[in-house]
């Protein structure tokens, strides 16, 4: 793979520069908790009174990549002051949740809820949607409007 082009000189003599291509590991953006966080933050969610977002998306797709970069990185970062968990489920994955009984996976989740495009964010309790669900990112315009209005809905009703 191409690393880059280093010209030096008044004569503009070019030096190519070759690197080993990227692992899966590399190119892979991180997701925001994942399956292995799942119980752990639903169990946090119930006992606390919070909100749980479900934020399923899919690899690959780059409205969700976006979506993951421009808004939900930091809400994921600050849950803890923002008063939520969020976990970001691959609505495709047939793996079980760990943690869940009976064996669930995050596609059967995703069914379960009715989520059926990516990115999808669903504002949860555990059982039941606390406010609307947020499906599709175009831009991050007024994204982060609706984003915040949903968590104040979502730990209103969570509180009541």
């Amino acid at each position: 793979m191409l690393a880059g082009i280093l010209f030096t000189g008044v004569a503009g003599i070019g030096i190519l520069a070759f690197r080993k291509p990227a692992s899966a590991a590399e190119l892979a953006p991180s997701m925001l908790g994942g399956a292995d966080e799942y119980a752990r933050e639903r169990r946090l969610a119930i006992d606390r009174g919070q909100p749980l977002l479900l934020f399923f998306s899919l690899d690959g797709c780059a409205f969700c990549e976006a979506l993951r970069a421009d808004q939900l990185r930091h809400a994921h970062r600050d849950r803890e002051r923002l008063g939520i968990r969020l976990v970001e489920l691959r609505i495709d994955d047939d793996r079980p949740l760990p943690g869940i009984e009976p064996a669930l996976s995050p596609r059967q989740l995703a069914s379960a809820f009715d989520a059926r495009l990516a990115p999808t964010l669903l504002f949860i309790d555990g059982e039941r949607e606390l406010a609307e669900r947020l499906v599709g990112y175009s831009s991050p315009d007024f994204y982060g409007a609706y984003l915040d209005a949903r968590i104040a809905q979502a730990r209103e009703e969570a509180g009541r």
